[in-house]
Parts: C-alpha cells; structure tokens; sequence
C-alpha cells in the first residue's frame, strides 16, 4: 500500500497574491497563498486517458479570469472559471504544452513530447540539410544517422471567442513568449535551416540548430526580428525582449541578444551565457553547487548579471537547490523570479529588490482529492506485472559484457539480494528489490517501483534501473544516520 503524500509540483503559475500548483500525476490544482503558504482551494477535474504517457498538466495560465490547465489526459485545454471553480475542456487532437496571450486569445504550442506520446501524429520527415562547419571534416561520421524526429513542427493552436484554429508559425517553435498581450515572439526552426556539425576531436561531433527568431501581430503576421547559431530561449521584460543564443560549438559566443525594440538589436551579452530568467535590467543565473573557498559544502546560489555587459553584479545564496532538468521554467512577476526547488515540495522566489530569496513549501495533501484508480482496458495485469518483473531481473542480474567479453554488474559495487513481484491491490503493484553497495559496507537498501501510476495507468519499467545505478553513482544512497531502516533493518529508498 503506498503511503499518503503531498501535492508534487509538476507545473505552476502566479497570479496577484496567489501561486496555482499542478500535481505531476494527479488531476490536482492548489490555489496557494505566496506570502503564508496557506492552501485557498483545491480545483480537479476529470482524466480520458488511461495512457501513462499523457501527462496530467504540462502548462498553467491565469487569463481573462479563467485558470487554463494544459491537460493531455483530459484531451485538451481545461478552463477552469475562478469565480466559480466551474471546469469545461476544450479538445485539441494533439498534447498541449506552453501556454501564451495574444490580445483576448491564447496561443497554445503542443507538448514538446507529443510526438512520442500520440499514435495519430505524422511521421518524421529528415529534411534539413546537415553541413560542416568550416573546411574540417571527419569523414567517419555518416550525417543520415541524424534523428531528425525532434525537428517536426509542433501544432499551434489559437483559442478564443472564433473558438479553436491552427495556424502555422512556418516551422517548429521551441520558445514562445507574448509581450504585452499584442505581439508574440517565437523561436523557429524552419526546414530549410540546417543542423551544423562541428568535429571536436577523438571521433566526437557536436551539433548545432541554427533557428529565427521572429515577431508575430494579432494576424500572425511575421517579421524576423534575430537569426541565432543554435536554438535558445526566448525572455520577455517590462518592454523588451532577449533571446539566448547558445551560439554552437563553431562560434562559441553564447548570450543573450535583444530582440526587440525593432532596430535595437544588441551583441551578444556574453556574461550571462545561459540564463534561467531575466527581469527588469537583469539575467538571474542558477548555480546548484557552487563551492565557497572558506567552506567545502556546495551551496545553491544566484548570480545575478547586468544585461548592459554581462558583469556578475550580486550573488544570492538559495535557500534550495533548483529544479534545472525539468520542465518548468522560472516565472516572472515583477522583481520577483520564481523557481521550483529541485525535491518538487516547494517554490523559491527571488526578490530582486532586497537580493533575497526564500523558501515556500506547498504542503497540499492529495488522499481527498485523488480520483478512484481505473483498471486500463485491454491490459492483462497479471502478464504486464510478470512481464515487468522479468525485464527488470534480466536487466539488474545480467549486467552487460565489455568488448573482450567479460561480463560486468549493471552497476559497479552493487549485489542484489532479492528482486520480487509485490501483487498487492490494484494499483499498489510493485517490483522490491534489496541489495547491498560496496560503497556502503553493512548497509542493505531497499527500493520499490510501482507498476501502476495513482490513476492506475500503467509503468514502464526502461529507465528504473538506470535511475537507480545514477542514484547509486552520485551518492544518491540514503544514510542511517539521516534515514532511518525499518524493522529488517532496510533502508528505503524513496
């Protein structure tokens, strides 16, 4: 039986004196109170799909007093009317993502996964031409081996009172930003721009996407406002608008370039290289780990840096460490920046202002609003659970052979003792495994993988031993002296 918990942050958005908090599998929302961290209100709505790989919310949008929840696995959008907590979807036929303003519409762009989430989606088609940055080559490289499936333009949709149209942007978008509800900007990769190759020696081969940047009005009309080496993420403040150019391997030059005003384009702000948000005149830099010279403790921080040269002007210490991996990207209020911590319980918000950061937990727990579990039509649960028991024993027991043939664990230092199927009631389900690690002599560890998600749609199983070798391999191993074993003596872990 698994254990109760709280609401775990998949996505969020702010509004006024509150922050709106999705759960990352429940159809939950908490209206949360940001200055007290109180719970105002609850908000759920029903789930179509019994596919583990729709998401449950990958987007959240206040606008026109409405909260829009991009839901896969309710079909489509979901509004949710605030002054009565009344909730209406609207279909879309493909996984929504990013969620924008444009006058009184919204802008939606799909799932960056919706291709590998959706059946009904159309092929990859390899049509960018692939070219070698300079004269230098390296001839043992075949450019067809390229997985160009990424690059298929994205469905945009615009919402609004003429209802639900798709428009083409000219290409796929993988930023898109709105400034002051009139214009949109969004960074495009047509399919005539090329994916550059850069040798870097000992048969190593970068890659770089070149992309446009390029400015839309309320007709989607275009205009190309900036052309980037390598792809990026676009920032929108008060009046103006930057862009990250990763700049690529061939130009090494990544920063941050204005967009807009027109005619004001800027060299790249070289400084602040990869921002994780920019307000006002300044980029915020997120430093999970960085080591003080006094003290041998990393400790997350904050750099700020001056969108004017790129000069490091402040550092604030976090009082987490930052999800940067994820999905959510850091939102913007006003001087305040805020992040999702790395654990996914809790926000950080950055003020500006008074260079301080501080932590707000969301302790929202989630057994009176979690929906009854649905038994997934069509799928054996017995046979996915021997099924998945079997795959994960081949895969921790087999280990793998090196190239003179000799066989080596599938993670170094690691003896399983036990790896069990746990039927238990649907959909508690669970593969356990024991084991001990070399790196830990007399400890014995534990871990449980359930083999389906709280709704009841089922688990793949592919990446839990990876994960599990990562945890291992980093140091990820709970301790007793903060963990505390159970009754056999077993340290979990979660």
């Amino acid at each position: 039986m698994r254990t109760e918990r709280n609401l775990a942050i998949g996505c969020f958005c702010v509004d006024g004196s509150s922050v709106f908090v999705a759960d990352e599998v429940l159809p939950i929302v908490a209206e949360i109170d940001q200055t007290s961290g109180e719970m105002r209100r609850v908000i759920t709505w029903d789930v179509d799909s019994v596919d583990s790989k729709q998401p449950t919310a990958t987007a959240l949008a206040i606008h026109d007093g409405s909260l829009w929840i991009s839901a896969p696995s309710a079909g489509g959008m979901v509004r949710v009317t605030l002054e009565t907590s009344e909730s209406a979807v609207v279909p879309l036929e493909f996984a929504p993502g990013p969620i924008t303003a444009l006058g009184s519409d919204l802008v939606v762009v799909a799932y960056r996964e919706w291709r590998s989430i959706d059946e009904a989606s159309p092929n990859a088609v390899s049509d960018h031409p692939v070219v070698w940055s300079g004269s230098e080559q390296d001839p043992s490289f075949d450019p067809s081996e390229i997985d160009m499936s990424f690059d298929v333009a994205r469905p945009v949709w615009r919402i609004g009172r003429r209802g639900v149209e798709q428009v083409d942007l000219g290409g796929d978008v993988a930023s898109i930003v709105s400034l002051d509800c009139e214009h949109i900007f969004a960074t495009v990769r047509r399919s005539d721009h090329a994916v550059v190759l850069t040798p870097e020696g000992f048969g190593g081969v970068s890659f770089s996407y070149p992309a446009t940047v390029i400015r839309f009005d309320s007709d989607f009309r275009g205009e190309v406002v900036a052309e980037l080496h390598d792809h990026g993420t676009l920032f929108v403040t008060d009046s103006e608008v930057w862009c990250s150019d990763h700049g690529g391997r061939a130009h090494r030059q990544p920063g941050l370039i204005r967009v807009h005003p027109p005619g004001q384009p800027s060299d790249p702000v070289e400084g602040a290289i990869s921002p994780d948000a920019v307000a006002g005149t300044e980029a915020i830099v997120v430093e999970n780990a960085r080591f003080r010279t006094d003290d041998a403790t990393p400790t997350p921080i904050a750099r700020v840096v001056a969108l004017l040269d790129g000069s490091e002007v402040d550092t604030i210490e976090l009082p987490a460490r930052i999800d940067q991996y994820g999905d959510n990207e850091a939102v913007v209020d006003g001087p305040d920046i805020w992040f999702v911590t790395e654990s996914g319980d809790a926000l950080v918000r950055i003020d500006l202002l008074s260079r301080k950061a501080e932590l707000l937990p969301v302790v929202v727990p989630t057994a009176a609003h979690r929906p009854s579990p649905v038994a997934p039509p069509g799928v054996d649960l017995h046979e996915h659970n021997t099924r998945s028991l079997e795959t994960m024993r081949a895969e921790l027991l087999g280990g793998w052979r090196g190239d003179d043939g000799t066989r080596h664990p599938f993670i170094t230092g690691v003896e399983f003792e036990s790896i069990e199927l746990d039927e238990g009631d649907f959909p508690d389900a669970s593969i356990v495994a024991t084991f001990r690690s070399v790196h830990r002599p007399g400890a014995r560890f534990g871990i449980r993988w359930y083999l389906y998600d709280e709704l009841g749609r089922p688990e793949d199983p592919e990446y839990w031993g990876l994960h599990l070798m990562e945890e291992v391999e980093t140091g990820g191993l709970p301790t007793a002296d903060n963990d505390r074993p159970d009754e056999h003596g077993v340290l979990w872990i979660e």
